[in-house]
């Protein structure tokens, strides 16, 4: 089995569940931070890409063109026949309506999607769009965890200004294994850095409930992870 984006939802969704299971202290706000901090990477990994390139002008049109990831062929797969997105290009702003989403899917199935889910998928976007230019505002209007769709806009994203360029680039996509070493080293530095020990043993909860439902061979794909520098290209 690849990884796919129910691996990646497993991961955060997982720290949030224990978060709460065993009522670390704050940890609402240890979580919001912790996705806030994952995504933002992200998004200056996509900046740095641009300026390399040349790219003085970090707008919607090079945020779209530098995105990391697109949907697995798991995804698409089992949701064959079926709309899962839809595109809003007004004179102004660029945005998504979303039917189908996997991080909304597992969310819910663990019974989080009102609290853990909510925060997660209301506040990712915006940070990505956060690290990579925070000139830039991101909304995010509703989610699949309390609606039956999830809408988000780019402000004065809209396609008509700024540079053409084209399909994005492969070279810069990333597989979701690399994803999902992200955002379980991420969320495992901050738990660890806000709950020392305690922070600690919460990883090796989540590591291990990874590993009982998914192998060790994923796993250890995973912990190979804790060796990237996910802040630079």
């Amino acid at each position: 089995m690849s990884f796919n984006e129910r691996h990646h939802a497993y991961i955060s969704a997982t720290f949030y569940r224990f978060l709460k299971e065993m009522n670390y202290p704050n940890y609402q706000r240890a979580f919001k931070s912790a996705v806030q901090k994952m995504a933002e990477q992200r998004g200056a990994r996509m900046a740095q890409r641009a300026i390399r390139d040349g790219l003085e002008v970090l707008d919607y049109n090079v945020y779209r063109h530098y995105g990391e990831w697109d949907w697995t062929c798991d995804f698409l797969d089992s949701n064959k026949g079926e709309k899962i997105l839809e595109v809003i290009d007004s004179d102004l702003d660029y945005g998504y309506i979303v039917y189908k989403c996997p991080w909304a899917d597992v969310y819910q199935e663990l019974g989080l999607a009102l609290d853990g889910g909510e925060s997660y998928c209301s506040d990712l976007d915006p940070s990505i769009v956060r690290g990579f230019n925070p000139a830039l505002e991101y909304r995010t209007t509703q989610t699949l965890q309390t609606c039956e769709t999830c809408v988000q806009y780019q402000v004065n994203g809209n396609t008509k200004n700024g540079l053409d360029l084209g399909p994005r680039k492969t070279s810069n996509m990333k597989d979701f294994d690399y994803h999902c070493g992200h955002v379980f080293k991420t969320f495992s530095e901050y738990m660890t850095s806000i709950y020392q020990y305690k922070g600690v043993l919460l990883n090796t909860r989540v590591l291990e409930s990874f590993c009982e439902k998914f192998g060790q061979e994923m796993t250890a794909v995973l912990i190979s992870y804790l060796k990237t520098d996910f802040n630079s290209v």
